[in-house]
């Protein structure tokens, strides 16, 4: 989805330092807050996020993508961005820093494949659901245990499975070019853009649900199916 943001928020360079010859680092659980949006950050590497639980908003760049529980994120070092989890709620995350090229090697066959660079741009819908590919977030769940576990010859699993992580992200990056629109991209996703965009513009005060249905031109009850058609999340709650 491609909403459009004019909001001017700091931006801040977050590297990181990954292993020479394990370029590929498991930052753990962590408890995404409802805090407002104020900056937005960006790595010196490939990260892979995976939803444990919970709903909210990601900023990505220009683009404003909702998530929830079973959802992965994946962002490149080329793409500023911050999540938020609905009002009053947190969501469970765990995210992973890599660097593919360094961590596969240069022998591998189709070195392509292993290229972050493609993931980004206003048609790449950065946060991957059941629907676009549902194998990916079962993949993202064995590498997390992997990484967590690192039981004996986990780096020759954890390699495979980057491996093929990544063919399916390429997938999903040709079919946009051949569609010409983003994966999974709806016309409930559109219809809510002007709300997802002021719940992000305007952080710093409460919005009701009927003032987000009027921006979207819609009742009440129209705007509170087409949202969580599109999102997921039955109410509006991220304002």
């Amino acid at each position: 989805m491609r909403i459009r943001s004019k909001s001017e928020l700091p931006l801040i360079f977050q590297p990181f330092e990954l292993p020479g010859n394990f370029p590929c680092t498991l930052l753990g659980k962590h408890l995404q807050l409802d805090d407002p949006i104020r900056h937005l950050h960006v790595h010196s590497c490939l990260e892979l996020g995976y939803c444990y639980e919970g709903a909210g908003v990601f900023m990505i760049g220009q683009k404003i993508l909702p998530f929830r529980g079973g959802d992965v994120s994946v962002i490149n070092n080329r793409e500023p961005h911050l999540a938020r989890s609905a009002e009053g709620t947190t969501s469970k995350w765990s995210w992973i820093l890599l660097d593919t090229q360094k961590l596969i090697g240069p022998a591998f066959p189709e070195l392509e494949l292993l290229d972050p660079s493609v993931l980004c741009g206003d048609r790449f819908r950065n946060i991957i659901s059941n629907s676009d590919d549902p194998e990916i977030a079962p993949l993202m769940k064995i590498l997390i245990r992997e990484l967590e576990m690192k039981k004996d010859g986990y780096r020759m699993t954890v390699r495979g499975i980057v491996i093929s992580i990544m063919s399916k992200l390429h997938r999903l990056v040709k079919k946009e070019q051949v569609d010409g629109t983003p994966q999974n991209s709806t016309d409930s996703m559109e219809r809510v853009g002007p709300a997802l965009k002021a719940i992000i513009g305007g952080y710093h005060r409460k919005q009701s649900v009927s003032n987000l249905a009027s921006k979207c031109g819609m009742s009440v009850a129209n705007f509170r199916r087409i949202f969580l058609e599109a999102t997921g999340l039955p109410r509006p709650n991220i304002c």
